[in-house]
């Protein structure tokens, strides 16, 4: 099988079998090489299996002709936020660089075995990109054993990411961002033919993170359905395993509030009628978001700060008034208070600065929603 004939002609079969297995679990249309470098650049730990496209500095490769041709992304825009989350661990490996001519090497390998459907040149945005087969690609999906399924598609998950975490830091073109939200859909529709539930993403500790960059990137692109569901999976588990006033969860709450407003903005034209319903939903989570996140660490955190104009956002485009908005507040901090019995800033003995605090908390929340004056 051509498969097998590929594994025996390269130095590390079960590394390169890795790799293959985790682009199956990727969607099918086209494969970058730069998803490949971005995850690499910014996991936290090396990965045996992508060391097959790393070199020693100073190595005699075709890769410094094939990086300095092929690298139209950018690089300094692209460099600028890779060297941001780069962290390594043994000094071997940090010595390490991609490339470039050792992946591309191999898709072409994989091309001549008919493993691929069609491959384009590193002169395309991207690196180079590649389909594989759709037979091919079945293939190596349903030869994986079905408990080995989730850590390949996490580790597809994970490769996303990291394209997720360059991407989003840049004006990148619509182009590479509607590659990866097919690459998430890809990930999301396998882990709903596969696994069962309480094993998908969202809902065990071990994907919470990783849910997160999905959600907070499907707001950024207007999905805020998928934006929604997401965030809800990562809130319930959360709750489950953390308990509901932990600040990741609250956080989380406090995420999910967020993108429920900015979900009713974009649709206030269209679902008028559902407006009120949304919003008071999106004012009941921030509500217990905000008194949390007041017991824990008090009004003056940068946590519950982000907490109160988040809540004075919500308040300010339900058309609530300015005293009324300086009301509700007071009701929360007191809330906090029953709760705990006194705050890291003791409201009762500042009125006045708290006053200040609550004003100037009003026009950051009014002017992050784009409310007039």
């Amino acid at each position: 099988m051509s498969f097998q004939r590929l594994l025996s002609k390269c130095d590390a079969p079960s590394s390169v079998a890795h790799f293959m297995t985790i682009v199956a679990y990727l969607d099918p249309v086209q494969v970058s090489e730069n998803m490949f470098r971005f995850r690499q650049k910014l996991c936290e730990c090396p990965l045996d299996w992508i060391d097959i496209f790393m070199a020693s500095p100073g190595s005699d490769d075709e890769s410094s002709v094939c990086d300095a041709k092929g690298d139209v992304d950018g690089p300094k825009s692209v460099t600028q936020v890779i060297s941001q989350g780069v962290r390594r661990t043994g000094t071997a490996y940090s010595e390490k660089r991609w490339d470039g001519g050792r992946f591309r090497q191999l898709i072409r390998q994989a091309y001549q075995m008919s493993l691929l459907q069609s491959t384009w040149p590193p002169t395309q945005p991207g690196g180079a990109t590649f389909i594989l087969h759709p037979l091919i690609r079945d293939w190596l999906q349903l030869r994986v054993r079905s408990k080995n399924r989730r850590v390949y598609t996490l580790e597809a998950v994970d490769v996303i990411v990291g394209s997720i975490q360059v991407y989003r830091n840049m004006e990148s073109d619509a182009a590479r961002k509607r590659s990866v939200l097919l690459h998430m859909d890809a990930a999301l529709l396998t882990v709903v033919d596969f696994f069962r539930d309480r094993y998908r993403l969202g809902q065990d500790m071990t994907s919470c993170d990783r849910v997160a960059l999905f959600a907070s990137f499907c707001q950024d692109q207007g999905l805020f359905d998928t934006s929604v569901n997401l965030y809800c999976a990562q809130v319930a588990t959360r709750e489950k395993e953390q308990c509901k006033e932990h600040p990741a969860t609250l956080s989380s709450m406090n995420n999910l509030a967020t993108v429920l407003r900015d979900q009713e903005k974009y649709n206030e034209a269209e679902q008028i009628n559902r407006e009120v319903g949304k919003y008071d939903e999106a004012e009941q989570i921030q509500a217990v978001a905000f008194v949390g996140m007041l017991s824990i660490f008090g009004l003056e955190h940068p946590h519950s700060q982000i907490c109160m104009n988040t809540m004075l956002a919500i308040w300010e485009c339900k058309g609530m008034e300015e005293s009324a908005r300086k009301a509700g507040l007071v009701e929360l901090v007191k809330r906090a208070l029953t709760r705990t019995g006194r705050l890291h800033l003791d409201i009762e003995e500042t009125p006045g600065d708290t006053r200040v605090m609550l004003g100037a908390a009003d026009c950051q929340g009014r002017a992050r929603v784009g409310c007039p004056d």
